[in-house]
């Protein structure tokens, strides 16, 4: 029997009933049960207490009910995890549900208790060839979430959390760059060919009046004042340091002839509700890109496309601010690609202007020097 006595008196340097206290230990089916049994006084009235907490244990009434059966770690997702990040996750299907697919198709079967980090770091190495430093690190954040609320609820002992040893790998963001005019042109002429409406009308938008991709997509038709030229996108965007349950922002965007006249095809074909007919476009996205033979930028950057041709044109940073929905303009410049070469250009036109030719440079230092 997994019976023992701890404690040890000080005063006579031995184990005393006085001050010494009865325990079990036993393991059923890997699940540890351990408890101090103080109103022992032997060691049989200690072991007919395991026995009693043995047959509790098997009868489902000892300890926690999820320790008397191993879970595997698709039960435990898909059961126990899943259902409350749902309510509690504001984006779920994009984001918790696709990783915890990815995480259940490799570690599904095997126990949550007997995954290693080993294995862990073996299978996010395999994902560097489809996915970036970013992605990665976010498959860490949800295998950690995971096994914390493992053991929180008692399914895993805490020193067997394999997400201990597993480190965040860096991460490389990639580099962005402009759309030229005459890319953009084939991008167009891409989606006449291939028949992609509305990823050039999507296109258009971005480029004409900068909103993010899923501003557009969830544009309703009472955003949409034609009468006035203008329209009031929703800003869905939380950020760090605003509550998850902040209210969207609202800004008045005017409309370019270009972008009205696409407005008004999205609306001529719309019901009562979104304008756009899709929720993403970035399967059409690469394939136009393909046939434009344009490489290396995302739909996402035209947003940032936009406020540079602004930057170019000479409008004001606190109007490109407005336009983008920044609180302030020092986070709008990182949107502007170009600002940083141009900036630097006026500097070194300033710089060549202002220097002394090398004659009178000469004149100043003899004259320095009499």
């Amino acid at each position: 029997m997994a019976v023992y006595l701890r404690g040890t008196c000080r005063k006579k340097h031995r184990h005393s009933a006085k001050c010494s206290t009865w325990h079990f230990d036993f393991m059923i089916k890997r699940v540890r049960y351990r408890k101090a049994v103080p109103e022992a006084l032997t060691k049989e009235q200690a072991e007919r207490a395991e026995i009693q907490a043995r047959e509790q244990v098997y009868q489902g009434k000892y300890g926690e009910p999820a320790r008397t059966k191993p879970q595997t770690f698709r039960q435990f997702v898909e059961d126990r995890y899943l259902p409350i990040v749902k309510e509690t996750t504001r984006y779920f299907s994009t984001n918790a549900k696709y990783q915890a697919e990815k995480l259940i198709a490799h570690f599904g079967r095997q126990l949550i208790g007997e995954i290693t980090h080993l294995e862990i770091e073996r299978w996010l190495l395999e994902q560097k060839q489809d996915y970036s430093g970013a992605t990665i690190n976010h498959f860490i954040k949800r295998l950690s979430a995971i096994f914390r609320a493992a053991v929180a609820g008692g399914y895993l002992e805490p020193e067997r959390n394999p997400m201990r040893l597993v480190a965040r790998i860096e991460e490389t963001p990639r580099a962005k760059r402009r759309l030229g005019r005459e890319e953009e042109a084939r991008i167009l002429s891409a989606c006449s060919e291939l028949g992609y409406t509305h990823t050039a009308i999507a296109t258009i938008i971005l480029i004409e009046t900068g909103l993010r991709p899923r501003e557009l997509f969830e544009m309703k038709r009472e955003q949409v004042v034609l009468s006035e030229g203008i329209i009031k996108p929703m800003s869905y965007k939380t950020g760090r340091r605003r509550a998850a349950s902040a209210q969207p922002k609202e800004r008045d965007i005017p409309l370019t002839p270009r972008a009205r006249a696409e407005f008004e095809k999205l609306l001529s074909a719309c019901g009562d509700g979104r304008i756009f007919p899709h929720r993403w476009i970035r399967k059409s996205w690469l394939a136009v890109c393909r046939r434009a033979s344009v490489s290396g930028f995302w739909f996402r950057w035209l947003r940032d496309e936009a406020a540079s041709r602004w930057a170019e044109a000479g409008l004001d940073p606190f109007a490109i601010a407005q336009l983008l929905g920044h609180s302030s303009p020092q986070t709008s410049m990182i949107y502007v690609r170009q600002w940083r070469d141009e900036t630097l250009k006026k500097m070194s036109a300033s710089a060549v202007a202002t220097s002394l030719s090398p004659a009178a440079a000469g004149r100043v230092f003899e004259m320095s020097h009499k």
